[in-house]
């Protein structure tokens, strides 16, 4: 009898043991499926979509930028340069060369032809003017396909969805509050939402579609949008002739006689 009663007691010992290795390891092991798991480990799908994320030296690309207010459109052409985690650099043109920018890790640059003028400083000059925290790293990454901000710093909670693995940053302390909306497949970053505390408004990056080249998936289009002042504004991306060169110049001179742009 006594015998018969460790029996059972160890059957349901392993019943148990075998419950929590299955479930366990189920809600850790971040596999690609066509549906989100609900019941996803989120430090585990942020391991997966960190190993997924574009690793690059250099990066030139040509942009296609298109900007519509509903209202009016206008269309620009950017050459883009990046050293990874150094140097963005831009050279806007509209039939002629109008305008360059060079962001750096601790300062930016900038002039404009038509008026003549420039702007340049350090990072906490862009961020006095707008009311906001940003730095080198936020804009790379919102060029990449890259949460805004670092995934490991924040706490996430992953709220219930049957297109995407969506996360929500949990806590008092989070400036911008960010929504990121990944896709179960391959967890690529298909869209995330900011809120700009100094408007009260959310900004939304649209991840459209991605091309793989060299083993890099690299956002092809991309679309910005805002209600600013009560009116949708966009600005959409378009890159051609990606390309990872050896070797990259960021040629950038503030041309003589130009004026200090008063902001």
């Amino acid at each position: 009898m006594i015998s018969n009663i460790f029996k059972v007691q160890r059957i349901k010992l392993y019943c148990i043991l075998l419950f929590f290795l299955f479930f366990g390891c189920k809600s850790i092991t971040v596999l690609p499926t066509n549906k989100p798991i609900s019941n996803v480990n989120v430090n585990a799908l942020i391991d997966k979509i960190n190993n997924n994320s574009t690793k690059f030296n250099n990066l030139k690309s040509r942009i296609r930028v298109t900007y519509d207010d509903g209202k009016k459109k206008e269309l620009i052409i950017v050459q883009l340069r990046v050293k990874s985690d150094e140097i963005i650099w831009l050279s806007a043109t509209m039939l002629v060369p109008i305008a360059k920018a060079i962001i750096l890790k601790d300062k930016f640059r900038f002039y404009e032809k038509f008026q003549k003028t420039f702007l340049e400083g350090d990072i906490s000059y862009i961020n006095s003017l707008l009311k906001t925290k940003i730095n080198y790293n936020n804009i790379e990454n919102l060029l990449f396909g890259k949460s805004f901000v670092d995934l490991k710093n924040y706490s996430w909670k992953q709220i219930s969805s049957s297109k995407n693995y969506i996360l929500i940053s949990k806590g008092k302390k989070n400036l911008f509050n960010p929504t990121l909306f990944f896709n179960p497949v391959n967890f690529l970053l298909e869209e995330q939402r900011i809120f700009l505390p100094d408007i009260s408004e959310v900004l939304r990056i649209q991840y459209l579609n991605y091309i793989n080249i060299e083993d890099n998936n690299i956002p092809q289009t991309i679309r910005i949008s805002l209600i600013y002042e009560g009116v949708l504004r966009s600005i959409e991306l378009e890159a051609t002739n990606i390309n990872f060169p050896n070797k990259l110049n960021f040629p950038f001179e503030i041309p003589k006689g130009y004026k200090k742009l008063d902001i």
